[in-house]
């Protein structure tokens, strides 16, 4: 593990070299903005113990930051770096330094054609899902590692006449965690599309086409394709009747065991299909359902969103093969973070599954004032099993998240955060009930400066077969920060900062 004066040079070498991206010569291009602060806080429980073993602590969080932004016909990047130096007092040999970098670029070779696109995520994430687990950095937990993740792949559009478009992607990522008992890992992935989506009369169709191949360092690869044609009507302009017709792999050769698929790569093996309707009425309304049958069972995919310019709802249930890797990537794809909590089985989990997911989500942006709910459900199976008429469901992630949001004044605001959740996995032995609450309030000073106060609470009941014991905590938190420059909206990674402002990109 890298010392605290080593993660102070990282950092600081990291803040040097994005300064020097913003080449003075370009700044009417670009825009760049730095962050300094400072907060003072308590806690009552600073390593989430049991019950009357409790140590609270005082602490000290001083943070440094960068942001860059800049946008050109042929090339796009955005960048936020920022330091974090969290000192105690009591456990002062426990003080740390967390470097957190959030960077994606988008390199038009070709304009409007060709594309390299490319990210960056450097955070730290949890080591054992079975450990305590904390929803920000500052309490000692002994569970938390440094991941860097870069990404990278050509992007060719395509088009042929006025109505068929479609896509050649692919993309390769590497995952490399400091802690040397997890596995670091590679993705690579090709996609094709093809089709008529633009058009909303008389006949469809659609080619597509997914290679998904993980490496890891000790475990067996993984390696799936799936391809389907899909054809469809408009039997009016906002209504579509489809199917799709497809091969995918054998899953049971997906994940070799024993002598089983030593030898074999999967290919395209069974046969799928679907049937299907999409409902477009307008532009901000769409509806789809479909329901087939795959090598595993019977699947159903249903889709529905509304949005209106002060927000809208979401409804999600969808059935899929899927791994830990790839439902690890796509929330740092689509948060720029890494969201360790909706993970129920860790790095050290299981590595492909089936996968059941559902989830509401609800958001209002109004002038002075905001709201979003969110209720989710996700289950695991071993998809092997399935395939063999069996359903033995091996995870569970459900719970609720509420966000609320008012400015009283031009200067003034408050906001609350809250997320009650229930685990489930019976390949780590996790049955256990987690809860997070906190409420914020800011308070600009000068043009760019602001004051907050922070109070948090955080609690963990596991059932009673779990070997953990119960914890509680509660933090007061307050601080000063004053931004530089023309603030940026890239955002560094948060520890929690919850699926609907990641959503809103608030």
């Amino acid at each position: 593990m890298p010392s605290l004066r080593q993660r102070l040079r990282w950092g600081w070498t990291a803040v040097a070299a994005v300064g020097l991206v913003a080449d003075p010569a370009h700044a009417a291009d670009s825009e760049l903005s730095a962050l300094l602060g400072v907060r003072l806080g308590h806690t009552d429980n600073i390593a989430l113990a049991a019950e009357g073993l409790e140590q609270a602590d005082d602490l000290a969080e001083v943070t440094a930051g960068l942001t860059f932004a800049r946008a050109k016909p042929r090339l796009e990047t955005h960048v936020a770096y920022q330091a974090q130096g969290v000192f105690y007092d009591e456990a002062s040999e426990s003080s740390e330094v967390f470097n957190t970098l959030n960077a994606t670029s988008q390199l038009a070779l070709v304009l409007n054609r060709v594309f390299f696109d490319s990210f960056a995520v450097y955070d730290q994430t949890i080591v054992d899902a079975t450990g305590k687990y904390s929803f920000n950095k500052l309490a000692l937990t002994g569970n938390r590692t440094d991941v860097a993740i870069l990404g990278g792949g050509p992007r060719v559009m395509l088009s042929i006449g006025e109505s068929v478009t479609g896509e050649i992607r692919y993309g390769y990522t590497k995952i490399n965690y400091d802690d040397v008992a997890l596995e670091d890992t590679e993705e690579k992935v090709a996609t094709f599309t093809l089709g008529n989506s633009t058009v909303r009369s008389g006949g469809s169709w659609a080619i597509n086409y997914d290679n998904e191949h993980y490496d890891y360092d000790v475990s067996s690869s993984i390696e799936f394709q799936t391809f389907d044609v899909e054809l469809g009507y408009w039997v009016s302009s906002g209504v579509r009747l489809y199917t799709r017709q497809g091969l995918e792999s054998d899953y049971t050769l997906v994940v070799p065991s024993g002598l089983q698929g030593v030898g074999e790569s999967p290919g395209l093996d069974q046969h799928y299909w679907y049937v299907g309707t999409d409902w477009h009425p307008n532009d901000r309304t769409t509806l789809k359902v479909q329901s087939g049958q795959r090598s595993y069972g019977e699947a159903r995919t249903f889709q529905w969103s509304y949005r209106t310019s002060r927000g809208g709802f979401n409804i999600d249930y969808i059935e899929e093969p899927t791994t830990y890797l790839r439902e690890q990537l796509h929330r740092v794809r689509r948060a720029g973070e890494f969201l360790p909590i909706d993970s129920l089985d860790g790095p050290r989990g299981s590595f492909f599954y089936l996968q059941k997911q559902m989830g509401i989500a609800f958001v209002l942006d109004r002038p002075r004032s905001g709201a979003g709910i969110r209720v989710f459900n996700e289950r695991r199976f071993d998809i092997v099993e399935a395939v063999h008429d069996t359903s033995d469901e091996t995870e569970r992630y459900s719970g609720v998240e509420l966000n609320l949001r008012w400015n009283f004044s031009t200067a003034s605001s408050v906001a609350f955060l809250s997320q009650a959740a229930r685990r489930r996995s019976t390949l780590n032995v996790i049955d256990d009930e987690l809860r997070y609450m906190a409420f914020n309030f800011a308070h600009r000073v000068g043009r760019q400066g602001q004051f907050t106060l922070n109070i948090a609470r955080e609690t963990s009941d596991p059932s009673a077969a779990s070997s953990q014991d119960p914890y509680e905590e509660n933090q007061v938190i307050f601080g000063i920060q004053r931004t530089f420059g023309t603030p940026s909206r890239t955002r560094v990674p948060q520890r929690f900062n919850g699926y609907l402002n990641g959503t809103t990109g608030r």
